[in-house]
């Protein structure tokens, strides 16, 4: 799933998860008018109703401002090389004239723009979009749990809201404050969810896209197809062994 999808759809199961928190024990107007009214000013900030529903959806905005400017130099620079490699491939021919390193010139005017692309994409989600997300989830489930439990409602809104509005920094702690080993096997759960689904897949792809990039100025530099071979080989090695570190059970 490419990242720009999932940053929009990462927190959809938060609007599950919360929603007894968000809208639960709101009691009904009371229709007796001898009761007196709560104002406005003394209701906690928290309890206000939508508040998370909203604050979920202007984070899809937010997570979209980081990544889809990267989405949209891939989409505008990677087709114009490939439109235009071919040209590359025959002036590079005429300079050097060697068949091998004129492809890889040609290759590399394609694989440079798409890893650029790529990079911008895969590291901002994975450094800083996903982990704020899946905090905010981790979060959510957890004072959910809380909730049923017996806590008040304010206190899981607040500890939400706080986690939706957390400052994005590059991989922030978790604030899940679990209290029950059923707590924490839910947010390891989400975890290791998080490292099948999104984490092991975009390393590999912005590995791929690095392992080409690799061979590609391998070639273009040496001429020498085995020699590009052989960077491919160990350059998509590397990317395989990281993605499997990342995955539930892997050691290190």
């Amino acid at each position: 799933m490419h990242p720009t999808v999932r940053a929009f759809t990462s927190l959809a199961a938060t609007l599950a998860t919360v929603g007894a928190v968000t809208f639960g024990g709101i009691a009904a107007p009371d229709t007796d008018r001898s009761l007196p009214l709560v104002s406005p000013e003394v209701r906690p900030a928290a309890v206000i109703t939508g508040e998370i529903p909203l604050t979920v959806i202007s984070n899809q905005f937010l997570y979209c401002s980081i990544i889809c400017p990267y989405f949209l130099q891939f989409a505008t620079t990677v087709p114009i090389a490939a439109v235009q490699s071919p040209g590359v491939f025959v002036s590079a021919y005429g300079t050097t004239g060697s068949v091998p390193t004129s492809f890889g010139v040609a290759a590399q005017s394609v694989t440079h723009p798409a890893y650029a692309a790529m990079t911008g994409i895969i590291v901002n989600d994975l450094i800083k979009v996903l982990p704020r997300a899946q905090n905010a989830l981790a979060v959510a489930v957890v004072e959910a749990m809380k909730t049923a439990g017996g806590q008040d409602l304010d206190t899981g809104r607040t500890r939400i809201l706080d986690a939706l509005n957390a400052p994005i920094t590059p991989n922030p702690p978790s604030t899940a404050i679990t209290t029950t080993d059923s707590q924490v096997a839910a947010v390891e759960g989400i975890n290791a969810g998080s490292a099948v689904v999104f984490q092991a897949p975009e390393w590999l792809l912005l590995g791929a896209t690095e392992t080409a990039e690799a061979a590609a100025t391998e070639l273009a530099t040496t001429g020498d197809i085995d020699s590009a071979r052989a960077v491919g080989e160990a350059h998509a090695s590397y990317w395989v062994n990281l993605s499997q570190s990342v995955l539930p059970g892997a050691s290190g």
